[in-house]
């Protein structure tokens, strides 16, 4: 870690000509970001934006973290990974998407249930698209997938029978998420009219295992096409806040959490190594009480 500091500083001074107070300060969100990855079991040459995503959620809900200090936070994060492309420790770039919150714009930490339901609402049964995008909201949303791992849902990973899907996430682990009725019964819809459009000759024919694919190109969907996409959706139904795959999967866990499930049973479910990261999600629980409170009870 201190060696691609000390790189990156180097590098900081040479370029961007900043202050020693900001030089400062970029170094020590990277550090503080570094070692965050390192309780992920991931490090700055292999995070995903979802591993970004989940280290804002962590500073802004846990560490309380201010909402100028978290565009600090994001620029120095910026000026980290185009680094790490120039001195060619990495070719992509998980940050490409990432926009600059306004001050004065609170970062979005869960979007609610009654925000998903008016997403899911308004996609029909009728089209193919419409139905693979209902799909990706309830498997991200109703079984708490990562990003990566809605991209590489295939069929036999789920049983059918039981309702249960095998899921292998970071680190190879596997763990078991169940799945509802409303979610096969989308998936069958789905795949039905997969089927159909290829025995019509309208789609070309897919053999593959993966669950989501363009059906033009039997391609696997991209994590920035994945992202560009769930912006689309959410923008359809007039929801004005950045709502990513990672802000499902924290509404999933918050939701569980907020109708009595332990934190033993939400961290397995998320597939998360440390208990630690699975905590956060005590910290939305807390805050959003406390709103409740403020809002409604006469003596607070």
């Amino acid at each position: 870690m201190d060696k691609v500091l000390s790189l990156y500083e180097s590098y900081i001074r040479g370029e961007l000509g900043l202050s020693e107070a900001t030089l400062s300060t970029y170094l020590y969100q990277v550090r503080k970001f570094l070692v965050f990855l390192s309780g992920r079991n991931t490090s700055y040459t292999d995070f995903s934006v979802d591993d970004f995503e989940a280290f804002l959620a962590y500073t802004v809900d846990e560490l309380r973290q201010k909402e100028n200090t978290t565009v600090i936070s994001i620029n120095a994060l910026r000026s980290f990974m185009k680094f790490l492309r120039v001195e060619g420790i990495r070719k992509d770039n998980p940050l490409e998407n990432v926009s600059t919150p306004k001050l004065g714009q609170r970062i979005p930490k869960v979007v609610s249930h009654q925000e998903v339901m008016k997403m899911l609402h308004a996609l029909s049964e009728d089209s193919l698209d419409a139905l693979r995008d209902k799909c990706l909201l309830l498997f991200i949303y109703g079984s708490g997938l990562r990003s990566s791992e809605v991209m590489n849902l295939s069929y036999d990973m789920i049983n059918f029978e039981s309702q249960f899907l095998k899921i292998r996430g970071k680190g190879s682990k596997e763990r078991q998420v169940p799945v509802s009725d409303e979610q096969i019964r989308v998936l069958n819809l789905y795949t039905a009219k997969m089927k159909e459009l290829m025995s019509e000759g309208k789609i070309p024919e897919y053999k593959g295992a993966l669950i989501f694919v363009n059906p033009k190109t039997g391609k696997v969907f991209t994590r920035q096409y994945l992202f560009l996409h769930i912006k689309s959706l959410i923008k359809k139904v007039g929801i004005v806040r950045n709502v990513s795959a990672h802000t499902l999967r924290h509404a999933f866990a918050t939701e569980l959490l907020d109708n009595g499930a332990d934190l033993k049973s939400i961290q397995e479910l998320l597939g998360h190594s440390s208990m630690t990261t699975t905590e956060i999600y005590t910290h939305v629980a807390k805050s959003r009480m406390h709103k409740i409170y403020e809002k409604t009870h006469p003596r607070s």
